[in-house]
């Protein structure tokens, strides 16, 4: 096996569903993957039109959208999209877009349905996956104040996020939080996020861990944090939440660090919607739930 083609296996065999597979199956489909380079913005499928490649992200980001233009899902390096179709052989229900710069590994749909026939696993996961993401869209469309969620990160940005650098130490980065009343301190080297601190951090990795709190926060903190772009829509912001279960995403242009958001940021933004309020006040029973 080439070098290159033991990449290829090496990637696959440590992502799921490849991971089930057989070494000799993993060979196989190894050498039937083609490469393929995606430029950031460039659309992959385009939703109703008819799709036969299944996309294996080696690097870079990928897009799930819905045909409203709504944010569905974001999928990285180890995940696939390009699956709803071939599994259903209908027309694709979603774009797929590019958001990186992006390394993929194709399959074409030929070489998908002989491996989900001689692989029931393969088939399960990805029909599972399949659900899963029609699910959420038609959540989405049915509950979800879309309209709202579509408000630009920018604009829900408040005064500038704290920041500390990688060598304050954790007691002055927690006099720091305390002070300014927030939950979250980003660490960056000028403009360069470099990570990102929380109060549950403080509980879970210093106190309970027993860390000295002179120990510089580089040690304690989650290095190359998820962030988000400041044009990105809220709903995007919001679906990194829930995945990751995580409460703050710093917000980065160009590789400069533009502030953080937090999910109360969006709950704030919800709660200020009509229809969200519409919708809350019929769940209230009495004029006193109203007060």
């Amino acid at each position: 096996m080439s070098v290159e083609l033991d990449e290829v296996r090496g990637f696959l065999a440590q992502h799921e569903p490849f991971s089930r597979l057989t070494g000799p199956v993993l060979d196989e489909l190894s050498a039937a993957l083609r490469i393929r380079y995606a430029r950031r913005g460039e659309e992959l499928v385009a939703a109703g039109a008819n799709n036969d490649t299944l996309f294996i992200i080696r690097s870079g980001a990928v897009d799930v959208i819905d045909p409203d233009g709504l944010l569905l899902d974001r999928r990285e390096a180890g995940f696939a999209c390009g699956y709803s179709s071939l599994v259903s052989g209908s027309l694709s229900h979603f774009s797929l877009e590019a958001v990186e710069d992006s390394l993929l590994f194709e399959l074409d749909r030929p070489g998908f349905l002989a491996l989900i026939e001689e692989n029931p696993a393969v088939e399960r996961f990805y029909s599972a996956q399949s659900r899963q993401v029609r699910a959420a869209a038609k959540e989405l469309v049915d509950d979800a104040p879309t309209d709202v969620l579509r408000t630009k990160i920018s604009e829900l940005l408040g005064e500038p996020a704290l920041q500390a650098t990688p060598e304050t130490s954790i007691r002055e980065a927690a006099t720091l939080m305390a002070e300014r009343g927030v939950s979250s301190l980003l660490i960056a080297q000028g403009t360069s996020l470099q990570g990102i601190i929380t109060d549950r951090d403080l509980r879970a990795r210093v106190l309970a861990a027993g860390v000295d709190p002179a120990t510089p926060v580089s040690e304690i903190m989650t290095p190359h944090p998820v962030t988000v772009a400041s044009d990105a829509p809220a709903m995007e912001a919001l679906l990194h939440m829930a995945q990751m279960s995580i409460h703050h995403l710093p917000v980065v242009d160009s590789g400069k660090l533009a502030g953080i958001i937090s999910q109360s940021d969006i709950t704030r933004l919800l709660h200020n919607d009509p229809i969200y309020l519409t919708a809350d006040f019929s769940r209230r029973s009495s004029p006193a739930a109203l007060e």
